[in-house]
């Protein structure tokens, strides 16, 4: 069937907890600049990793290293 498309988000913020030092947090999506992938800024407080994502619809791959 036919379905209507999303809605796009844009800034979204999220956060999320790691159990150790974070190096680079990334994403990457094929809604957003043909899924190229874009480091993030983002702050660590203790186990506490926040960051804003510049765009989502449909999906989005963050990874953090």
């Amino acid at each position: 069937g036919t379905q209507t498309a999303p809605q796009a988000f844009s800034n979204v913020k999220l956060s999320f907890q790691a159990s150790k030092t974070v190096k680079k947090v990334w994403v990457a999506s094929p809604d957003y600049l043909d899924g190229t992938p874009q480091t993030l800024n983002f702050t660590q407080t203790g186990n506490d990793i926040s960051f804003t994502l510049p765009s989502l619809q449909y999906w989005d791959m963050v990874v953090e290293y």
